[in-house]
């Protein structure tokens, strides 16, 4: 994936990027609560959405061939802002995702929609 060039985007309207895999398990909480938006592939961090606040915004990475819908489901019943975008299939498992879409989806799905 294109994580690098993603991230750098991401970095430079503001957002803060953290790496899961870096924190411990209550750090990894805090950092779901702290969130406004979070924006992260399919895969085991996105359980931690248990804690996040209503009408965080949700924005799931896929794989073009792989991934399931547990995560949306946990957002729809947390009511969480949710939204998955599809990568693009390259070489080999390589895909990259549409960082513009990205972009656009992170900074308008569900402005001023949070409550608690």
């Amino acid at each position: 994936m294109n994580e690098i060039d993603l991230i750098e985007r991401l970095e430079a309207r503001g957002f803060a990027v953290i790496d899961m895999e870096d924190l411990t398990g209550p750090e990894q909480l805090a950092a779901i609560i702290a969130a406004d938006v979070v924006v992260a592939p399919h895969g085991g961090a996105l359980a931690n959405l248990v804690a996040a606040r209503k009408g965080t915004s949700v924005i799931e990475l896929f794989h073009p061939k792989k991934g399931t819908l547990a995560f949306a489901v946990i957002a729809a019943r947390l009511g969480l802002c949710y939204t998955s975008i599809v990568g693009q299939a390259g070489e080999e498992d390589r895909w990259r995702i549409d960082i513009e879409e990205v972009i656009r989806v992170a900074e308008s799905t569900c402005k001023n929609t949070r409550s608690g």
